[in-house]
């Protein structure tokens, strides 16, 4: 009896040696085995709201927004800082939402600024990015640790050297942002895994200027 029990636990310590040497290392794992996988998720990110932007109401009248004061020591780019995951990286910009991808977040161009007062701001990023991303690069340029950024959660986005602070309010994953999320200020997405439809989402308001 004691020799199957000592089997087992030698099994079990087996398992999670594995598991602690893999999942960091996971996004490389997975994309050695699928290369083409990234550019098949950089395609479903850019286009995601694209898909669900008939449900939302440009012309509804909203009170102009008091925006922020400029503040020269603040970049000059716009970024992303996202304090409780480490994100912190530029915001790119343009049509070519696969090469944006490459270099870290994307604003869904369609889509509003922190400047807009009648339009949310969409931020898309790869979740595992890309197989020449050091680890470091991959901690502070994707969305791997969405699912951790809970309701409460700020996310803090320097647009024109002016400072735009967000409440996390929301979050969900589905296959598509949800009709009434669009009333939002803020919406942060990424995909679930490796070729899924499916979106890890999350959703907030202004709460600072």
């Amino acid at each position: 009896m004691w020799i199957k029990a000592l089997g087992m636990l030698s099994l079990v310590l087996w398992l999670t040696g594995l598991l602690i040497l893999v999942v960091p290392n996971a996004p490389k794992v997975l994309y050695a085995v699928a290369p083409e996988a990234t550019a098949q998720m950089a395609e479903r990110l850019g286009t995601t709201a694209e898909v669900t932007k008939s449900g939302f109401g440009e012309d509804l009248y909203v009170p102009p927004r008091v925006l922020p004061q400029v503040d020269e020591s603040l970049p000059r780019e716009n970024r992303l800082e996202i304090p409780d995951l480490g994100v912190d990286a530029e915001i790119g910009e343009g049509s070519d939402w696969e090469e944006a991808l490459r270099y870290g977040p994307w604003r869904v161009g369609d889509f509003g600024t922190p400047m807009d007062d009648n339009k949310p701001t969409i931020i898309a990023a790869h979740r595992f990015g890309y197989l020449a991303w050091s680890n470091q690069f991959r901690h502070e340029r994707s969305f791997y640790n969405l699912p951790k950024l809970e309701v409460g959660g700020e996310v803090e986005v320097i647009w024109n050297q002016r400072k735009f602070v967000y409440e996390v309010y929301e979050g969900y994953t589905d296959t598509a942002i949800h009709p009434e999320s669009y009333d939002a200020d803020l919406i942060l997405y990424t995909c679930e895994m490796l070729n899924s439809d499916r979106r890890i989402i999350r959703v907030a308001r202004l709460v600072a200027n």
